[in-house]
Order: structure tokens, then C-alpha cells, then sequence
């Protein structure tokens, strides 16, 4: 499919770093670094809400698999949880010693996690804002956390090269998959719970098995550093942006290139599927929804 773009959501007076779906594929979350998170309706590019009261640019945002809450973290260090619906702020997590890089929900939406440049892992409980465990094992910045399907596990990647699989009941790590030459930026899980993708500085983008931890395919196509990737809900596609003007998808199972956008010095730092696959969307300042992308 050529794919074609249908919207472009304009609010945000500075670039985007995070954007994410809601799990019924409603709405979409951006968070920039302007300070704010919008709402935004997919069915009509519009507007919903504003989420103000970070004192620092966005990093990050996700929503809870209820489609209820919103969690986003900042360069001011905080973590905060708002209504979905109302913009309402709700929690503020406090805890970490450098810039919040990354956060999500547990898929049964009790637990949050926070990944920062403090090179720590948090696990909050979601519904009172407690921290309930510290995660050591980075050396330098953790850039990427995400919740294992089943929610037993977690994996985290950073600037120290590494991605480190935690198992949740005892806090340890796991597994540690090695094979990045420079920092990591952004990880994804398949939804089928199988393969791991991992990007990274200088157009880094890998794939590994998660059975036996061994690295399946590198991506080629990307030459700047790789800043988000992302699934396709049937776990066949992979998407990446990229510091360059380029957002690449490949077949994962055959790392073939299916789908290639190319702007003029735009920098993509968010690419995200919608759940049930018809629109792939692109961050920049804007987001861009684009149907049937691949």
C-alpha cells in the first residue's frame, strides 16, 4: 500500500518526543517539548484537552490499558498522572535525580514504571503513587522501559549499550542482550510477546529473539540515530524514526524495507501504531496520522 496521510494534529508550539494511542485506537496522546501533553481525537484531528503543569519539556507518555489514566514524565524529574478525560492532574511521582526519560504502564495498569538519566528504574504503584521498587543495573542514562505483554517482565535499554530484561518477582535482571555499538534510544515488544526491537545512535535498529536472547536481523536504511520504534499490532511490521528525514518500515521477518517517508530537514523523534494497524503516526512538531501506511 502507498499509504496516504489524513491528518496532521497541530497544537504543540515545539517539537514532539512522545506520542502514543489509546488502547481503543480513539485518541492519541502527544507530549512535547513545549511543557504541555495534548488530547487529540483520531476520527477528527481534533483537539480534546491540554495537560499543563510540568515545569520542564515532555519525554514521554502512555496511556493506561483502561483508557482512564495518562502518565507522562519530564525533564523536571517528575512523573505525573493525570484523567484522561478531564486533563486532571491526579498523582506526582517524585523520586528520581535526573530528567524522567521514559514511562508506561503495567498491561494490568497497577504498576508504573520510570526509566531516567539518573541511570535508575522505578516501579510505582499507579493507584497511590508510591514507589515500591529501585531497579540498579544501568551504568549511565536509561532512555527506554516496556512492560513484557504478560506484565512479568520488563525491559529497559540506555546509553551504556546495554538492553536488560528484569524479572519482575525478584527485581534482578534476567537476561542481557548485547550487540549495540552506541547508546540505545527507544525499545518496543512485540504484542505477540516474542521479539524485541531495539534503535539506537547511528541508525542501529536490531531485532532479538526473546526465547534465547540472541540478535535475529539488523535493520539497514536508517544513518542517523535512531530516536523511537515500534510494532505493528500483528507483529509483522517494524517502524523507526529518526534524527534524519527518514521513517523506514520493514517486513520483520524478512528486514525488507515495505514502506520509506522522506521530508526535508524534519527530525521524527515518535513513531507509533494505532492498535488495530490503519494509521501509522509520525511526530515531529506536528503528528502526522497517516492510513494504511504500510
Amino acid at each position: 500500500a502507498t499509504g496516504k496521510q489524513v491528518a496532521v494534529l497541530r497544537g504543540h508550539k515545539r517539537g514532539l518526543n512522545s506520542a502514543a494511542f489509546s488502547p481503543d485506537g480513539a485518541r492519541v496522546v502527544t507530549a512535547s517539548e513545549d511543557k504541555t501533553a495534548r488530547l487529540w481525537d483520531t476520527a477528527t484531528g481534533k483537539q480534546i484537552t491540554i495537560l499543563r503543569g510540568h515545569e520542564g519539556s515532555l519525554t514521554s507518555v502512555a496511556f493506561s490499558p483502561n483508557d482512564l489514566l495518562l502518565v507522562t514524565g519530564s525533564r523536571d524529574r517528575d512523573i505525573k498522572v493525570w484523567e484522561a478525560d478531564t486533563g486532571q492532574e491526579v498523582q506526582k511521582l517524585r523520586g528520581h535525580s535526573a530528567k524522567v526519560r521514559a514511562v508506561a504502564f503495567s498491561p494490568d495498569g497497577q504498576w508504573l514504571v520510570s526509566g531516567s538519566h539518573d541511570t535508575t528504574i522505578r516501579i510505582w504503584r499507579a493507584a497511590t503513587g508510591h514507589e515500591v521498587e529501585t531497579l540498579y543495573g544501568h551504568s549511565r542514562p536509561v532512555t527506554s522501559v516496556v512492560f513484557s505483554p504478560d506484565g512479568q517482565w520488563l525491559a529497559s535499554g540506555g546509553w551504556d549499550r546495554t538492553i536488560r530484561l528484569w524479572d519482575l518477582q525478584t527485581g534482578r535482571t534476567s537476561k542481557m542482550l548485547l550487540g549495540h555499538r552506541l547508546g540505545i534510544a527507544s525499545l518496543t515488544i512485540s504484542p505477540d510477546g516474542r521479539w524485541l526491537a531495539s534503535g539506537g545512535e547511528k541508525g542501529e535498529v536490531k531485532l532479538w529473539n526473546l526465547a534465547t536472547g540472541q540478535e535475529v536481523h539488523h535493520y539497514v536504511g536508517l544513518l542517523n540515530s535512531v530516536t523511537s520504534v515500534a510494532f505493528s499490532p500483528d507483529s509483522s511490521m517494524l517502524a523507526a524514526g529518526s534524527l534524519g528525514v527518514r521513517i523506514l518500515v520493514w517486513n520483520r521477518k524478512t528486514a525488507e524495507v515495505v514502506r520509506k517517508l522522506e521530508y526535508e530537514s524534519i527530525s521524527y523523534n515518535s513513531v507509533a501504531f494505532s492498535p488495530r494497524g490503519q494509521w501509522l503516526a509520525l511526530g515531529n512538531r506536528d503528528l502526522q496520522l497517516w492510513l494504511k501506511a504500510i
